[in-house]
Protein backbone atom coordinates (compact mmCIF):
# COMPACT_ATOMS: atom_id res chain seq x y z
CA UNK A 1 0.00 0.00 0.00
CA UNK A 2 3.32 2.71 1.15
CA UNK A 3 4.45 1.93 -2.02
CA UNK A 4 1.33 2.53 -4.26
CA UNK A 5 1.36 5.99 -2.38
CA UNK A 6 4.40 6.83 -3.42
CA UNK A 7 3.55 5.84 -7.24
CA UNK A 8 0.91 8.20 -7.04
CA UNK A 9 2.40 11.07 -5.02
CA UNK A 10 5.45 10.70 -7.80
CA UNK A 11 2.76 10.67 -10.71
CA UNK A 12 0.97 13.76 -9.35
CA UNK A 13 4.17 15.60 -9.40
CA UNK A 14 4.95 14.31 -13.03
CA UNK A 15 1.87 15.50 -14.34
CA UNK A 16 2.37 19.40 -14.76
CA UNK A 17 5.34 18.83 -16.80
CA UNK A 18 3.79 15.91 -19.01
CA UNK A 19 1.34 17.80 -19.91
CA UNK A 20 4.14 20.96 -20.49
CA UNK A 21 5.68 18.61 -22.49
CA UNK A 22 2.71 17.34 -24.36
CA UNK A 23 2.19 21.23 -25.37
CA UNK A 24 4.80 21.79 -27.27
CA UNK A 25 3.58 18.46 -29.79
CA UNK A 26 0.81 20.80 -30.72
CA UNK A 27 1.13 20.79 -34.25
CA UNK A 28 1.16 24.05 -36.45
CA UNK A 29 -1.75 23.79 -39.21
CA UNK A 30 -1.67 25.50 -42.72
CA UNK A 31 -3.71 25.56 -45.79
CA UNK A 32 -2.60 27.29 -49.13
CA UNK A 33 -4.12 30.37 -50.33
CA UNK A 34 -7.06 29.85 -52.77
CA UNK A 35 -6.56 31.02 -56.23
CA UNK A 36 -7.09 34.31 -56.66
CA UNK A 37 -9.49 33.77 -60.10
CA UNK A 38 -11.67 31.22 -58.09
CA UNK A 39 -15.21 31.36 -59.03
CA UNK A 40 -18.22 29.26 -57.95
CA UNK A 41 -18.06 25.37 -58.86
CA UNK A 42 -14.32 25.43 -59.21
CA UNK A 43 -12.06 22.96 -58.02
CA UNK A 44 -9.51 24.87 -55.36
CA UNK A 45 -7.06 21.77 -54.78
CA UNK A 46 -5.57 23.19 -51.37
CA UNK A 47 -2.42 21.67 -49.56
CA UNK A 48 -2.36 21.38 -46.38
CA UNK A 49 0.44 21.42 -43.76
CA UNK A 50 0.99 20.11 -40.28
CA UNK A 51 4.27 20.90 -38.61
CA UNK A 52 5.63 20.57 -34.74
CA UNK A 53 8.42 23.28 -33.79
CA UNK A 54 8.74 23.79 -37.82
CA UNK A 55 9.17 19.98 -38.90
CA UNK A 56 6.78 18.11 -40.66
CA UNK A 57 4.28 16.04 -38.68
CA UNK A 58 4.50 12.56 -40.20
CA UNK A 59 1.06 11.26 -38.22
CA UNK A 60 -0.47 7.85 -39.75
CA UNK A 61 -4.37 7.54 -39.69
CA UNK A 62 -5.08 11.07 -39.46
CA UNK A 63 -8.58 12.60 -41.29
CA UNK A 64 -8.08 16.03 -41.88
CA UNK A 65 -10.46 18.19 -43.48
CA UNK A 66 -11.93 21.61 -44.90
CA UNK A 67 -15.23 23.08 -43.36
CA UNK A 68 -16.67 25.45 -45.92
CA UNK A 69 -19.21 28.38 -44.44
CA UNK A 70 -21.95 30.33 -46.11
CA UNK A 71 -21.53 33.88 -44.47
CA UNK A 72 -25.25 34.84 -45.50
CA UNK A 73 -27.11 31.12 -44.59
CA UNK A 74 -24.87 29.47 -42.76
CA UNK A 75 -24.40 26.18 -44.63
CA UNK A 76 -21.68 24.16 -44.09
CA UNK A 77 -19.93 21.70 -46.44
CA UNK A 78 -16.85 19.56 -45.58
CA UNK A 79 -14.25 17.90 -47.96
CA UNK A 80 -11.83 15.90 -46.48
CA UNK A 81 -8.00 15.51 -47.47
CA UNK A 82 -5.81 12.60 -48.14
CA UNK A 83 -2.20 12.03 -47.30
CA UNK A 84 0.05 13.22 -49.64
CA UNK A 85 3.54 11.12 -50.46
CA UNK A 86 5.62 13.84 -48.53
CA UNK A 87 5.49 13.84 -44.30
CA UNK A 88 2.84 16.05 -42.86
CA UNK A 89 1.06 17.31 -46.47
CA UNK A 90 -2.32 16.55 -46.99
CA UNK A 91 -4.23 17.57 -50.72
CA UNK A 92 -7.96 18.30 -50.82
CA UNK A 93 -10.48 19.29 -53.42
CA UNK A 94 -12.61 22.44 -52.45
CA UNK A 95 -15.56 23.61 -54.52
CA UNK A 96 -17.41 26.56 -53.10
CA UNK A 97 -21.19 25.88 -54.34
CA UNK A 98 -22.44 29.93 -55.27
CA UNK A 99 -21.58 32.89 -54.79
CA UNK A 100 -21.62 35.08 -52.28
CA UNK A 101 -18.88 35.51 -48.93
CA UNK A 102 -18.05 31.71 -47.24
CA UNK A 103 -15.60 31.29 -44.72
CA UNK A 104 -13.12 27.93 -44.47
CA UNK A 105 -11.56 26.05 -41.62
CA UNK A 106 -9.18 23.04 -41.65
CA UNK A 107 -10.42 20.59 -39.28
CA UNK A 108 -9.38 17.19 -37.52
CA UNK A 109 -9.64 15.15 -34.49
CA UNK A 110 -8.58 18.19 -32.97
CA UNK A 111 -11.45 20.66 -33.86
CA UNK A 112 -10.98 23.28 -36.06
CA UNK A 113 -7.53 24.93 -36.43
CA UNK A 114 -7.35 29.09 -35.60
CA UNK A 115 -4.60 29.11 -37.64
CA UNK A 116 -5.66 27.55 -40.57
CA UNK A 117 -8.69 30.20 -41.69
CA UNK A 118 -9.78 32.26 -44.22
CA UNK A 119 -12.39 33.78 -46.33
CA UNK A 120 -13.26 34.33 -49.81
CA UNK A 121 -15.87 36.58 -51.81
CA UNK A 122 -17.07 34.69 -54.80
CA UNK A 123 -18.72 36.44 -58.10
CA UNK A 124 -21.21 34.63 -59.92
CA UNK A 125 -19.62 32.94 -63.02
CA UNK A 126 -20.71 35.65 -65.75
CA UNK A 127 -18.66 38.09 -64.23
Amino acid sequence: MRRFVVLAALALVALPFAVDAGAKEQPTVKISNPPTSLRPHMVWRATITYTVEGRPWDVQGWSPYVQVTNDRTGRIRMFYAVKAQRPGIFRAKIVFPGSGSWAYDVGDAMGLHDGATGHVMLLSRHH
